[in-house]
């Protein structure tokens, strides 16, 4: 069976269709469903890296790059 990486996205963030649903309708499992989805590349997960560290490595600032800066503001 193919799954379009587009139809999977469609059905999950504009229709709101949970993981189950979408596997039922492959005729799948929601394990194996998401297995499959892992390991074609397609990614279900919306939040963002961080460009200079990358996904999966550490979340502090590289060496000599001066750290995180604040305004400080009045409140």
């Amino acid at each position: 069976m193919i799954i379009v990486k587009e139809d999977v996205l469609r059905m999950y963030f504009k229709e709101n269709k949970r993981i189950d649903e979408i596997a039922k309708y492959y005729g799948m499992s929601s394990h194996k469903f998401s297995k499959y989805i892992e390991s074609q590349g397609i990614s279900l997960n919306r939040s963002k890296t961080c460009s200079s560290c990358g996904a999966g490595k550490n979340n502090f600032p590289p060496e000599n790059s001066g750290g995180m800066t604040f305004e400080l503001t009045k409140d």
